[in-house]
């Protein structure tokens, strides 16, 4: 099941998996989805949709904003 939103997101990236969310992974991560060319990207918006997708970059967005105050 995906998460449908912020919050349910940040549970299953922190709690669940066991990743916190530093500003180096945030960082990191939203230049990997930026790169829509990439296969990685692609097979992500192939396999989730490319709405989840937009939804995942606003998120890691937010997480950031959080993380930098």
């Amino acid at each position: 099941m995906l998460p449908e939103n912020y919050e349910a997101w940040r549970h299953c990236i922190v709690e669940k998996c066991g990743i916190p969310l530093t500003v180096p992974y945030i960082q990191k991560r939203l230049r990997e989805l930026r790169c829509s060319d990439q296969y990685d990207t692609q097979r992500f918006i192939d396999v989730y949709g490319v709405l989840h997708y937009q939804r995942i970059i606003g998120w890691f967005e937010q997480a950031l904003e959080e993380e930098q105050k």
